[in-house]
């Protein structure tokens, strides 16, 4: 079995995988904000010497404040979820009997076999769980049909021989 195909992920590709890490590396940034605004409505709204004016300020100073971590949080997240230039150039992808093969220009790296702990199938692509190097993912949309049933037949057959084993 040998497939072999060459394809440039785009951004949104990366930015739907990077989401979900880039709002937990934001989430105490998110949680200050929401206690600033409960703390700046309830100094504002409660307290004894706070009238007209004063409470104006106030409420402004808070609302600048938490005006500016959440412009440093979308700012944040943006850098997050934007992919270098160079992830997004083309790259040919080999999937067969040795192993997971994914190069350019610039560099190759392959992946025999033993290496893959499981497979999960995802919308965008197959991901191969790597031992000791986290995942190969191979994108399903330059593939064809014919191409992804042999794969799946041949990964369902890896599965099928190694719970034999």
């Amino acid at each position: 079995m040998r497939i072999e195909i060459t394809y440039a992920k785009p951004q949104a590709y990366y930015r739907r995988h990077l989401a979900a890490g880039a709002m937990r590396a934001l989430w105490l940034r998110l949680t200050v904000v929401a206690g600033l605004a409960v703390l700046g409505s309830l100094v504002v709204a409660y307290g004894d010497d706070v009238e007209g004016f004063t409470a104006v300020w106030i409420g402004g100073i808070f609302v600048v404040f938490i005006a500016g971590v959440l412009w440093g949080a979308r700012r944040r997240y943006v850098e997050l979820v934007t992919a270098p230039d160079f992830w997004c150039e083309p790259r040919t992808y080999v999937v067969d009997d040795e192993g997971l093969h994914r190069g350019h220009d610039l560099s190759a790296v392959t992946y025999r076999w033993p290496l893959v702990l499981r497979v999960t199938v995802i919308p965008e692509a197959f991901v191969f769980h790597l031992e000791h190097y986290g995942i190969f993912d191979l994108p399903r949309a330059p593939l064809t049909g014919e191409q992804e049933a042999e794969l799946q037949q041949f990964l369902a057959d890896r599965d099928n021989s190694a719970a034999a084993a």
